[in-house]
């Protein structure tokens, strides 16, 4: 039972990861470069960019953006572009799983959920205030790009915050601004529903 829903995970995540590039490509092919991101070192670049805070209610999360970006969501997902070209994303999903703790994300369940090629790197971090895994990784079926992925819980649910940056040579440019997002990113607290007293 445990593979299978395992499998059902990894046909999810190949999913959007199809529709993350299907979607870079389209955008890549109609949306023009944009000359003040050129010729900046990381650091400049990622302190040249204006961000502030877009939230999700949906799947209350919360995370440094630039209102000029372009954000495509679909049920349990957010899109986020945050260069045509080269193609940088960033995407969030949330999905109710039966991983309870992050140790049950082996080698082989996390290949199967990213897709990645062989030789990817894992690490444990902390990320909005809860134990996450770090992927630094390139995916199996486009080996021109790089991805930055991180897994995490919370309560019940299952959240994903991935980062690709197509051409991979450009991840030193782009490497300080992914940072500086995923270091902003945090779970929006539920209000308390008030006791009714009769």
């Amino acid at each position: 039972m445990r593979l299978q829903e395992e499998t059902t995970l990894g046909k999810i995540m190949r999913n959007i990861y199809l529709f993350i590039f299907m979607l870079v490509a389209f955008s890549f092919s109609v949306m023009p470069a944009r000359a003040d991101m050129v010729d900046l070192d990381g650091h400049a670049f990622a302190e040249s960019i204006q961000l502030e805070y877009c939230s999700d209610e949906i799947l209350g999360v919360r995370f440094l953006c630039n209102s000029n970006w372009e954000v495509r969501a679909e049920a349990g997902t957010i899109m986020i572009i945050i260069s045509a070209d080269p193609a940088v994303t960033m995407t969030v999903a949330k999905s109710y799983t039966p991983i309870a703790t992050l140790s049950q994300l082996d080698e082989e369940t996390l290949t199967e959920l990213g897709q990645y090629a062989e030789g990817f790197s894992v690490e444990r971090v902390t990320l909005a205030g809860r134990e996450a895994l770090k992927v630094k990784a390139f995916p199996i079926d486009y080996p021109q790009a790089r991805l930055v992925d991180y897994y995490l819980l919370n309560d019940l649910d299952f959240y994903s915050l991935l980062f690709s940056i197509d051409p991979k040579e450009e991840w030193d440019k782009y490497k300080f601004l992914i940072q500086k997002i995923a270091d902003s990113f945090y779970f929006i607290e539920k209000p308390l529903v008030p006791l009714i007293k009769e």
